[in-house]
């Protein structure tokens, strides 16, 4: 299988949605918030997408390209979301005193990012089931297998997908157009990010021992967040002492095109959805505990240690 083709609209739509969402404009996102930190709407639109598109329409898609499928839901939407963000914010939280709304954002953004890829579903679902009655989504199926019913409406769904990137990519474009410096860099380090965490990929399904023991964690969805906590950790600390204008944009332009590509939340809650609905509730939960506490168990080690031994002051609101 080839690995997802490298694409910067996931990078520059994430910082769109940074911008419009930020204080600076709508005012609906707050560094110091528990809940509301800068790449919360990218989390929330990438985790409903990922019901559509992970979910309801990818067997078509499978159908009609595996390339295709996987690069709409390993590529695009796991970049659009970030794991190791939403960690590296509540850690800040919590080396500013402010422990309580650290730790309770942990659960309730994991519990929110679920009811997304949740509603993402039941529309996508809905949806479905309208083109099938409208006559628009016709398939034809064959030993248990649907496809496509022709090459037209192959090619009309490509163009489709291939329309909302481009809408996207504009848009990003447009909103980011002034602070390019940072996105430029983030932009060539994106692509690593994700060909990381499709290589770390290959360890899903994978078990311990003759009798494959604990298969059913994805181990390559969990080291690649992981990975991607500490090294986030490290680089803030780093960040925060280093005070340089050109040192500290190559840092930025690295958590937000490479680890925010290398790790994700909406294949992350895809997951622990899909164990869940599958019977395996306490393999859903031990698994969202086994990712969340030792990515924030790591972060907390190479961050916030050395923030507190250091005293290192918050004038940037990190």
């Amino acid at each position: 299988m080839c690995a997802p083709a490298p694409r910067k609209c996931e990078v520059l739509l994430r910082y769109g949605l940074q911008v419009v969402f930020g204080p600076d404009v709508a005012g609906f996102t707050d560094d110091h918030s528990p809940l509301f930190y800068s790449d919360f709407p990218a989390n929330i639109l990438g985790s409903f997408l990922m019901g559509w598109f992970g979910f309801v329409f990818k067997p078509t898609i499978l159908e009609f390209s595996e390339e295709l499928a996987l690069g709409l839901t390993t590529g695009f939407l796991g970049s659009l979301t970030t794991f190791s963000s939403w960690i590296q914010k509540m850690l800040t939280l919590t080396t500013q005193g402010r422990w309580v709304f650290g730790l309770l954002g942990l659960p309730i953004g994991l519990w929110i990012t679920i009811g997304a890829i949740r509603s993402g579903i039941e529309t996508g679902k809905k949806l479905r089931q309208f083109m099938d009655h409208e006559g628009h989504y016709e398939t034809s199926c064959f030993d248990g297998k649907c496809r496509v019913k022709s090459c037209r409406d192959k090619m009309v769904s490509f163009g489709i997908v291939l329309v909302m990137l481009a809408l996207v990519l504009g848009l990003s474009i447009f909103l980011t157009c002034q602070r390019s410096k940072k996105l430029g860099l983030a932009c060539l380090f994106g692509p690593l990010g994700v060909w990381t965490r499709w290589f770390l990929t290959r360890f899903n399904g994978r078990g311990f021992g003759s009798n494959q023991r604990l298969m059913w964690i994805p181990w390559g969805t969990l080291l690649a967040n992981v990975l991607a906590s500490g090294i986030m950790a490290s680089l803030s600390t780093l960040n925060i002492a280093e005070k340089t204008e050109h040192y500290q944009t190559v840092i930025e332009a690295i958590q937000l095109g490479f680890l925010g590509c290398m790790s994700t939340v909406s294949t992350f809650v895809a997951e622990v959805y899909s164990l869940a609905e599958n019977g395996h509730v306490w393999r859903a939960f031990w698994y969202s505990i086994l990712s969340i506490g030792l990515s924030f168990a790591l972060g907390t080690l190479v961050y916030s240690v050395p923030v507190w031994t250091k005293c290192y002051s918050f004038t940037d609101g990190r």
